[in-house]
């Protein structure tokens, strides 16, 4: 059963070390291979980009046609997910504490051709970025994803009595030894499995 005792500090012991970047380039991306699926194309995408000190994000899609017959986008507009500002900024409106969102003009398109059989290819529209490569793929949230098994995971270690928040991420990667999580994002799951839980005890 779960403890009773208060929620753990949120703090990250890396702190901001996690959004550091090194000084000098990002390496170009090489040219497309034929990917099956977008997930296929996107997949390699991200996998390029934790090695080399980036990720990508999703921005816009477009010519949808139908597919297998399915409606289906595509074009694909993907960009650094340390791209356009918020708008709230954009008006000179700043919030406190820094932003990762710095207007990182890369952006690459990813497309369906009827001349290919349908495969997805992927060019590069604008290769620069204004930031040097993470010092750590943490930075990046869309590495941080977890999968429903990971999730599942942070729950049944947090019940367990006498675990501190703290040994989560260690313990984590016993069972998933390529997962990447802050103490932020471990206590985000832990307040939405405690208010989960209330949700249920309150409508039963």
């Amino acid at each position: 059963m779960s403890s009773a005792s208060s929620p753990e500090p949120t703090a990250d012991p890396l702190g901001a070390a996690h959004d550091e970047h090194e000084e000098g380039q990002i390496e170009d991306l090489p040219p497309s291979a034929q990917f099956g699926t977008l997930d296929e194309l996107y997949t390699f995408l991200q996998q390029w980009g934790l090695q080399n000190g980036m990720a990508f994000v999703k921005q816009a899609a477009s010519n949808y046609r139908k597919i297998d017959g399915q409606p289906t986008a595509t074009y694909v507009r993907l960009g650094c997910d340390r791209g356009s500002r918020r708008a709230s900024e954009s008006r000179g409106i700043r919030r406190q504490g820094s932003s990762r969102l710095i207007g990182c003009p890369f952006r690459v398109r990813a497309s369906c051709q009827r001349r290919l059989g349908d495969k997805w290819v992927y060019a590069v529209v604008n290769g620069h970025h204004n930031h040097g490569p993470s010092l750590d793929p943490v930075a990046h949230p869309v590495h941080r994803r977890r999968t429903a098994a990971q999730r599942e995971a942070i729950r049944q270690i947090s019940a367990i009595q006498g675990v501190s928040a703290s040994a989560i991420p260690d313990l984590l990667r016993l069972q998933f030894p390529d997962a990447l999580v802050t103490m932020k994002d471990i206590d985000n799951e832990r307040q939405l499995a405690r208010r989960e839980a209330l949700a249920q005890g309150t409508s039963s």
